[in-house]
């Protein structure tokens, strides 16, 4: 699986990241009208990998949003007609979420995802573990994938309490069925020290090294 990274290429500044250029979108009420254009770039995108080769178990796609999409009243109608248009039977699409975007109104977003699962997206709790992490979230909201923030494993192996965090995550998230994706995973040495605790799945520039792609599956929904 993959994620969708957005960048702007602006000729004069170069490759701008998410983080300089999204808020400003949102501020001018543009990114919900890129929302659609990233699906369909996405899904092209996904489609010349399946083109190649069918794989045992869907791909999957992961796209972020916001708290301004969840507060929307136009974003599930929206969510719904793309998955009407993109759906396709070897591709999970995933919507990354962080806690943050949880915290203005937590039953309304609860709500939200509810029905957004039943259209048939994935879940994902981005930046676990930083900013206003609360058990409950994993408790009263729908996560299919838990996703550890860089800062647990920056330090492995070496920093002993990051690798008691991450491995209690790990059989917590475990115990309640969801996936756990460890994000920033640069080094061989993390790599192992995250299969030592059973972490499903990476996320970083180790994997350009490899020769081929990490498979895991994502749990079906009940």
């Amino acid at each position: 699986g993959h994620e969708a990274l957005l960048r702007w290429r602006n000729p004069r500044m170069g490759s701008i990241p998410t983080a300089l250029f999204i808020p400003e979108m949102e501020e001018q009420g543009l990114f919900s009208e890129l929302l659609p254009w990233t699906f369909q770039q996405a899904t092209e995108h996904t489609t010349k990998i399946l083109s190649h080769q069918t794989p045992v178990n869907p791909l999957f796609c992961s796209i972020n949003i916001s708290a301004r999409h969840l507060q929307n009243p136009r974003f599930l109608a929206t969510a719904r007609e793309l998955m009407q248009d993109y759906r396709n039977p070897h591709l999970n699409f995933v919507l990354e979420i962080t806690e943050t975007s949880m915290i203005t109104d937590s039953e309304q977003c609860r709500i939200l995802l509810e029905q957004l699962k039943d259209i048939g997206f994935k879940i994902a709790l981005d930046d676990f573990g930083t900013g206003y992490s609360s058990l409950n979230y994993l408790r009263e909201y729908p996560v299919d994938i838990l996703k550890l923030d860089r800062i647990f494993v920056s330090e492995l192996p070496q920093n002993s309490r990051d690798q008691l965090i991450i491995q209690s995550t790990i059989n917590l998230a475990h115990a309640l069925g969801m996936t756990v994706v460890a994000e920033g995973v640069e080094k061989s040495t993390q790599l192992q020290a995250l299969q030592s605790f059973n972490c499903d799945a990476f996320q970083g520039f180790l994997s350009l090294t490899l020769p081929s792609a990490v498979e895991f599956r994502i749990p079906s929904s009940e």
